[in-house]
């Protein structure tokens, strides 16, 4: 017997210990049976607890997850609404500094038509001194004749 040989005898010290060992009775076995039904028992309900603590984690997890999501989305709306403040402001910066290119244009155009004003009422006013140095002229010649 080659596994005999193996364990050096000692299975056949176990088969002969079995034979000596006095029998349980029927109520100790049963009672090591209840005893691992209880063990049993306990260990399911352990399972149970624990299954039960990891569905409410997960329940947890899972609410977590919606709000940060709904925060996501309410990010992403925020970041859109900047983008469009910032092409309004783009826009209106345009705008404004196409308008300041207007106004600058207007003031050298009211400039220029000033600067033309006033020459040409240094002119006028020349011509008036002349005509009426003219005109004086022409009544003492009136009063000489």
């Amino acid at each position: 017997n080659k596994m005999g040989q193996i364990l050096g005898g000692k299975r056949e010290d176990a088969v002969m210990h079995h034979y000596d060992t006095p029998r349980k009775s029927q109520e100790e076995l049963e009672a090591i049976v209840q005893e691992q039904k209880d063990m049993i028992k306990v260990f399911l309900e352990d399972i149970l607890r624990h299954n039960n603590a990891i569905k409410d984690m997960q329940n947890k997890l899972s609410q977590r997850e919606s709000v940060i999501k709904d925060y996501l989305d309410e990010l992403h709306v925020r970041v859109e609404e900047i983008a469009e403040l910032k092409a309004e402001a783009v826009a209106s910066q345009t705008e404004i500094h196409r308008l300041a290119i207007a106004l600058e244009e207007e003031r050298e155009s009211k400039a220029i038509m000033q600067s033309a004003f006033e020459h040409q009422l240094q002119h006028s006013t020349a011509e008036l001194t002349d005509l009426q140095y003219r005109y004086e002229l022409l009544e003492k010649t009136k009063g000489m004749a």
